[in-house]
C-alpha cells in the first residue's frame, strides 16, 4: 500500500511522516488476530477481535505492524520473562537484562529489528527498556493517549498507565506521538 500511495501521490502531497514505516508493538495492544496473552499462561488462547485504538491509528497513518514484543508475566516485572515466551535479553550483551515491561520493545528496538515501537509505562517501563537498550522512550502525560484496546486495563480514575514510543532518536518521538495522541 505504501508503495502504491508514493508511486500515485502528487510531487507536493503531504504524505503521513510514518507511511509504510515497520514497527511493532508490546504485547499488551490488540492486534486484530495476535496472542494478547500479558504473558499469562492463563491467556494464551486469547485472541482479539479488534485492533487496539493506538494500532488501529498507527494503521491508519501508515505504519506497518511487524509483530509483537515479548512482555513480563502481567506486567508486574523488571526483567522480560515469562513462562509462554521465555526470556528477552539486552541486545548488547545476551547476559543483561533488556528490563520491563516493555523490555520486548527496547531490544528489539535497540537491536534495529523495528524502526519504532510501542509500549506501556506505570513506573518505568518504557523508560527503563529504552536506557537498558541505548533507545529514546518518552512516556506521555497521562491521558494523552487512549488505551481502550490494552491488557491489563489501567487503573479506573488514575492516568498512571500511558502509552508510548521507543524509537533510535529524539528527533523520531514528535511524529510518533502525534499519530498516538491523534
Amino acid at each position: 500500500v505504501a508503495d502504491q500511495t508514493f508511486a500515485t501521490a502528487a510531487a507536493d502531497a503531504k504524505l503521513s511522516p510514518l507511511l509504510g514505516i515497520p514497527c511493532t508493538v508490546k504485547e499488551f495492544f490488540a492486534v486484530a488476530g495476535m496472542p494478547q496473552t500479558g504473558g499469562m499462561v492463563a491467556y494464551r488462547d486469547r485472541r482479539p477481535t479488534a485492533d487496539s485504538e493506538v494500532v488501529r491509528r498507527l494503521r491508519d497513518a501508515g505504519a506497518v505492524i511487524v509483530g509483537l514484543t515479548n512482555v513480563p508475566e502481567g506486567g508486574m516485572w523488571m526483567e522480560t520473562w515469562n513462562k509462554l515466551y521465555g526470556r528477552t535479553s539486552n541486545p548488547w550483551d545476551v547476559t543483561r537484562t533488556s528490563g520491563g515491561s516493555s523490555g520486548g520493545e527496547g531490544a528489539i528496538v535497540g537491536a534495529g529489528g523495528a524502526v519504532f515501537g510501542i509500549g506501556s509505562d506505570i513506573g518505568g517501563s518504557v523508560r527503563i527498556p529504552a536506557a537498558f537498550c541505548g533507545t529514546v522512550g518518552h512516556k506521555p502525560s497521562g491521558g494523552m493517549i487512549p488505551l481502550t484496546g490494552h491488557f491489563p486495563p489501567g487503573i479506573a480514575g488514575t492516568q498512571y498507565l500511558c502509552a508510548g514510543p521507543l524509537c533510535r532518536r529524539v528527533g523520531d518521538v514528535y511524529p510518533i506521538l502525534q499519530t498516538l495522541v491523534g
